[in-house]
């Protein structure tokens, strides 16, 4: 006839293999809490999938006009949307300062055009509504709209000019700023 053991007669090494199972258990079930929680703090911190996220890309080109003494700035500027939520673009400012020649000659000068020591201020457009231009409107998901912006200068190759496109809506503010010396048509 058979013989059970009673829970009384197990051995120890039995009972210590059944507690060694019950301790490996819990240490996997918080292994994957642990890990969960981290991968959705990543996801929170470096997805940010609820928040606006907004890319721009610009290029400044200079072409010379049949009247000698003007050349044409053609500056570009790039929106795009990279988030996961659409935003909307209301305004649209292009603002230009002319740098003088003698600051460039200076070794390791700061400029900045926002400074009361430069402030030239040669251009300032607005752009509001949506036939103003095609930046703005509202960008959905991976939506993106690109406009070049013209203007003429007078020849003057020592100076330069710094372009500040500002881009801006109810949850967005972009700027994009762009150099180059007057009229360098060979840097394009």
């Amino acid at each position: 006839m058979r013989r059970f053991l009673s829970r009384a007669h197990k051995t120890p090494f039995s009972r210590a293999k059944a507690c060694l199972e019950i301790i490996k258990y819990t240490v996997e079930i918080l292994a994957i809490l642990i890990a969960g929680a981290w991968a959705y703090s990543k996801y929170i911190t470096i997805e940010k999938p609820l928040e606006i996220r907004t890319a721009s890309t610009g290029f400044l080109n200079w072409g010379r006009l049949p009247a000698k003494e003007l050349c044409l700035a053609n500056l570009g500027v790039t929106i795009k949307n990279i988030g996961n939520l659409p935003f909307e673009v209301n305004k649209v400012v292009i603002e230009s300062w002319s740098i003088d020649g003698a600051l460039l000659e200076r070794a390791q000068n700061y400029f900045s055009p926002f400074s009361d020591e430069n402030k030239k201020l040669l251009i300032r457009k607005e752009f509001v509504g949506a036939d103003s231009t095609s930046l703005v409107g509202v960008y959905g998901v991976n939506e993106e709209n690109a406009t070049d912006f013209s203007f003429t200068f007078k020849y003057e190759p020592k100076n330069a000019v710094y372009f500040l496109a500002t881009v801006t809506g109810p949850h967005v503010n972009i700027k994009e700023g762009r150099w180059g010396f007057v009229c360098d048509v060979e840097a394009n």
